[in-house]
């Protein structure tokens, strides 16, 4: 929602840097957001990912403030929607409660590959459920460490791609193009994490 929001406003703005600045701030949250859930649900599981979700947020915030440059001219304010609505809380527990299935069945039927797919694809909508679907099982012990852990790096390299989708979609200027090359590069980030974790599994 700040990607569509910030990308509508960036283009009516004079100056667009401090706006790619913010939309990858807000991107790198997500990976710290990620990781306190973590902590709380399954502090095991969070150890294990604390290494590459640090690395995409330090790469993030590396690259917002590399984008950012202060601008004090006059631009234009889009309004965001409200994220505590009822609509948003059904459509996040609808979303739980699928990945939460569809992890289990396809562990069952394709194994950590199965694992991977669901909660990369599920991440393209958003970090949370898949996170917190992965944590759960995890903390059960219905899914090994180590494949929760290379599942929630692979929504957080998902989320990512879901938010150069979202760019690329509303915005086909430079500010665009931009800001999605910048996101392109903490998943990068993550996808070198999740390589080095799968070749020497630490």
């Amino acid at each position: 929602a700040a990607a569509l929001a910030w990308s509508r406003a960036g283009r009516g703005a004079a100056q667009t840097r401090p706006y790619e600045a913010m939309i990858a701030l807000a991107a790198s949250t997500a990976f710290l957001r990620m990781w306190a859930m973590l902590s709380i649900v399954a502090p095991k599981l969070a150890g294990r990912v604390a290494a590459p979700l640090g690395a995409m947020l330090v790469a993030g915030l590396l690259l917002a403030f590399a984008r950012h440059s202060p601008d004090h001219a006059t631009e234009e304010r889009t309004p965001l929607a409200n994220p505590l609505s009822l609509r948003v809380a059904f459509t996040f527990a609808a979303i739980y409660a699928a990945v939460t299935l569809l992890l289990a069945a396809t562990r069952d039927a394709f194994g950590d590959a199965g694992v991977l797919a669901v909660s990369g694809a599920a991440a393209l909508v958003g970090a949370d459920a898949p996170g917190l679907s992965l944590a759960r099982l995890a903390a059960d012990g219905r899914l090994p460490l180590d494949t929760a852990a290379l599942a929630v790096v692979a929504v957080a390299i998902g989320t990512t791609l879901g938010k150069v989708g979202i760019l690329l979609a509303v915005g086909r200027d430079r500010f665009a193009h931009r800001t999605a090359a910048t996101l392109l590069a903490v998943a990068a980030v993550g996808a070198a994490a999740l390589v080095w974790r799968i070749q020497f599994g630490q």
